[in-house]
């Protein structure tokens, strides 16, 4: 419970997840959270394609119930694939990249896994690392629900390989 006012998320300018922290940092900005890592939060409606208010209001009960909501970055849905900026000056100058490298929405492990397996209805992946999981690509929103933790597992919501991802997490931060 974050605790609202009082609560951390008042003393911080935004919330990230390492993949739109790392892009952000790549950038020199605030960049945009994937719509996969978006899913992996359980602060997104995944009918509306937004963050849940009434989730993050929950979340953060307090005198201040908006704060969270206020810190949670865009998410780039429904086939936004634009670039989200170019390489930050730092980067240029340090690393010699091209000014005009542009720079896409970062993803996670498991929208990323699911896009590279090719992964077909039907099949089921396990996967043993950073967390133990078994998932399998559905179309159906509600009956994934049901199976266990829902991702939209796609880099880009909209892409042709665009697919919902049950995700059933057995041991976060397993290793194996």
């Amino acid at each position: 419970r974050v605790g609202g006012a009082a609560g951390f998320a008042a003393h911080v300018e935004r919330l990230c997840l390492i993949s739109s922290l790392l892009c952000s940092v790549l950038v020199g900005e605030w960049a945009p959270l994937d719509v996969n890592e978006a899913s992996g939060t359980n602060l997104f409606n995944l009918h509306t394609l937004e963050w849940d208010r009434d989730i993050a209001r929950v979340v953060c009960a307090g005198p201040d119930d908006d704060v969270l909501q206020s810190r949670l970055p865009r998410v780039a849905t429904d086939g936004d694939s634009a670039p989200v900026g170019s390489v930050a000056a730092y980067f240029v100058k340090r690393f010699g990249f091209r000014p005009d490298t542009p720079v896409f929405v970062f993803t996670g492990d498991n929208g990323s896994a699911a896009v590279v397996s090719c992964q077909q209805k039907g099949d089921l992946t396990v996967s043993l690392g950073t967390s133990d999981t078994i998932s399998c690509v559905a179309d159906n929103l509600e009956a994934c629900a049901q199976l266990g933790h829902l991702f939209l597992a796609s880099p880009l919501y909209g892409h042709p390989v665009a697919r919902r991802l049950p995700l059933i997490c057995f041991k976060n931060g397993s290793l194996a």
